[in-house]
């Protein structure tokens, strides 16, 4: 990296401080957030519950029917057995890795050809 100029080095280590803090910032906050209240009226049978691991991880990811655990247990013996094993996908830690790739690489792409035009 010696003869890199002074400026994408620069370039490099501010990229990579603000990738670092976006995934630490993500790290901290990202898996806090709770419901507002610390019950639920199940969608199914109207029982009042307090919220599990299961319903808060729902309400996180935006769904607005939640159940009680009778009720999900019934409706996990409703499906077919096929589909209970289907993983759900979602951006994880491979997400991550490839934006933590992504933009410090665009960022040092973009000093370099700017350095090499000027």
């Amino acid at each position: 990296m010696e003869s890199l100029p002074l400026e994408l080095k620069d370039a490099i280590l501010v990229g990579l401080a603000v990738i670092g803090a976006i995934v630490g910032v993500k790290w901290i906050f990202g898996g806090r957030r709770l419901p507002p209240e610390k019950t639920f009226r199940c969608a199914r049978c109207s029982v009042v519950e307090a919220h599990s691991a299961r319903t808060i991880e729902a309400w996180r990811v935006g769904k607005t029917k939640l159940f009680c655990g009778s009720c999900h247990a019934k409706w996990l013996q409703s499906r077919p057995r096929a589909s209970r094993t289907s993983r759900r996908s979602g951006s994880g830690c491979v997400g991550v890795l490839l934006f933590a790739l992504v933009v410090p690489a665009l960022v040092i792409g973009g000093f370099y050809y700017a350095h090499r035009i000027a």
